[in-house]
């Protein structure tokens, strides 16, 4: 009997150490790790640099996100990660414009609008396609150089609701931008590292 005791014990022991082994997986992005939607899964897979003159504007295309079909994304807030020494980064929002030839253009500095409270719906991608241009938004920042420096945006903390669920927050980019700012506008602006 002591030795059935025992083993209970020892299997109850096992039983939640895989469970503790578990959590601290998904916590440190093991194989149990939670999906990271609508935030790209690696990290960031480019980078961009702007030289500009202090006043002047400068845009960022920063972070493309894509709705599954089927679910409504709400943005409820942004916040650019990184140094941020010549002014504040506004963070905004770029839908899809179908142009004349056919092409779809994200990222227009002429057709930005608030990031927060935004919505943006997922439907089923054409035949072949593996998502509708229409499910895609992109965050895009800018800047107007107050002061001479360097700006590095590093990440983005997004907060956001998925078919009216809970808020969630999370941090993603596609491309760290580099703004680099003179009077007059500098020679060279290298990019961060991605």
């Amino acid at each position: 009997m002591t030795i059935r005791s025992w083993q209970h014990r020892s299997v109850g022991r096992w039983v939640v150490a895989g469970l503790v082994a578990g959590v601290v997986a998904a916590c440190s992005g093991g194989p149990f790790a939670a999906d990271p939607y609508p935030l790209p899964p690696d990290g960031p897979t480019a980078a961009q640099g702007n030289r500009v003159a202090v006043g002047q504007l400068a845009l960022g295309n920063l972070l493309f996100l894509t709705a599954r079909p089927g679910d409504v994304i709400e943005l409820v807030s942004a916040e650019p990660v990184g140094s941020m020494g010549i002014g504040e980064v506004e963070l905004l929002l770029s839908r899809v414009i179908r142009m004349d030839n056919g092409d779809w253009l994200w990222g227009d500095g002429d057709h930005l609008e608030t990031l927060e409270g935004a919505t943006f719906t997922g439907i089923e991608p054409p035949a072949g396609e593996e998502s509708a241009p229409e499910s895609s938004v992109l965050v895009v920042g800018r800047i107007h150089p107050e002061r001479a420096g360097r700006l590095e945006v590093t990440d983005i903390r997004l907060t956001y609701r998925i078919n009216q669920g809970s808020t969630v927050t999370g941090t993603g980019i596609d491309a760290v931008w580099a703004v680099c700012a003179d009077d007059p506008a500098p020679a060279d602006c290298e990019t961060p590292p991605t």
